[in-house]
């Protein structure tokens, strides 16, 4: 059987980060705002460094949530089913794509979720099945998205890469037929964000690597920033800004057997 099956997580859906830094700092929303849309790394001199701002990142709750606007991840959602809908036409045993939401770590009510999981098929307007899942990062493991997912869109894959290395430590549990939609920023400090882009003097793109380094693990694909955010960054320029080589705005949909 042919089938096509999405797993997204809230904090992709929705831009968390703004609405915690806001939530915590609102008093410096404009040193925010100057410097949000153009981050290579979620480090905001000025207002909070790296390690703190994992630190309240990793405590986020429900307050967070309903402060949080969504992305335009949930367009890229709509094209996946779109594009999967019009492969499933030429099977001979057709079936609804598959859309597994993680609601993990927020404590919602059933009322809560059936609120989101309604704005979401209203804003997809196809039918899929849609599973809510409540799952931390260690549970995400290589073996479920290998047998359930063809692709997994994740903001923080950083902290997920981290979690499931501590129980499978030489990664021979791996999964490179699933693709990982990421954004483009790096799990680092401000201040080396620009080495990060030279090699001896020279130019290079850190995602292009840290992509092949990983290829056989698993396939991720970096996109624009602003999928993740409320802001788009296009809309602005910064000469400041540092941005990689190459971006993929096109997604394409594939077929697993079963």
């Amino acid at each position: 059987m042919h089938f096509h099956s999405v797993f997204v997580d809230l904090d992709s859906l929705m831009d968390t980060r703004l609405a915690l830094l806001y939530y915590h700092f609102p008093d410096k929303i404009d040193t925010i705002l100057s410097i949000y849309p153009f981050r290579l790394s979620d480090d905001y001199p000025g207002v909070v460094d790296y390690a703190t701002f994992l630190d309240l990142y990793k405590k986020r709750n429900k307050e967070i949530l309903l402060l949080s606007v969504i992305t335009p991840i949930v367009y890229l959602l709509k094209d996946f089913v779109e594009k999967a809908i019009e492969n499933l036409t030429q099977s001979i045993q057709p079936a609804p794509p598959k859309i597994f939401l993680n609601i993990y770590p927020y404590q919602l009510s059933e009322e809560e979720v059936s609120v989101i999981v309604n704005a979401l098929l209203s804003t997809i307007g196809r039918k899929v099945d849609l599973e809510v899942v409540n799952m931390s990062n260690k549970e995400i493991t290589p073996e479920f998205l290998k047998a359930c997912v063809n692709i997994y869109f994740k903001y923080d894959y950083y902290l997920w890469l981290d979690e499931v290395t501590e129980i499978n430590k030489e990664w021979k549990s791996k999964c490179p037929e699933v693709k990982f939609i990421c954004p483009s920023i790096l799990p680092i400090e401000a201040k080396n964000v620009k080495k990060a882009f030279t090699a001896d003097g020279i130019p290079v793109d850190p995602f292009k690597y840290f992509r092949l380094g990983l290829s056989s693990i698993f396939d991720i694909e970096f996109i624009k920033l602003s999928y993740y955010c409320i802001i788009d960054i296009d809309s602005a320029s910064d000469p400041e800004a540092v941005a990689p080589e190459s971006d993929e705005s096109h997604l394409e949909v594939h077929t697993k057997e079963s």
